[in-house]
């Protein structure tokens, strides 16, 4: 099975190295704010950016008038303030050889 993938949305920056550039969608939740960010993986190629949807209209149209960036922004979406990380912190600890003080 061929699979025609358009973009990769991506949380990882790690995968800024494996991925060609034009297919990548920088999806970093709540965390891309402002014009400084978004101009910075601009200057990397990196052009297709997710928004925090903790913006109001007129910061992302501020936004918009600072960056050449293509801007995605979740109207429907619950807000992930943090997720678990267990199973990296768990092999991690295992890799190691490493007793953990916490059950895990």
């Amino acid at each position: 099975m061929i699979f025609n993938i358009k973009v990769f949305f991506i949380e990882d920056k790690g995968l800024i190295n494996i991925i060609k550039h034009e297919k990548i969608v920088i999806n970093e939740r709540t965390m891309i704010t402002n014009y400084k960010t978004i101009n910075l993986y601009e200057s990397m190629n990196i052009n297709n950016i997710v928004v925090s949807n903790d913006l109001t209209i007129n910061e992302i149209k501020d936004i918009k008038k600072k960056t050449n960036s293509n801007l995605f922004y979740f109207i429907i979406n619950k807000n992930i303030l943090l997720y678990s990380k267990r199973k990296l912190i768990t092999n991690y600890y295992k890799n190691f050889k490493i007793r953990s003080k916490n059950k895990m």
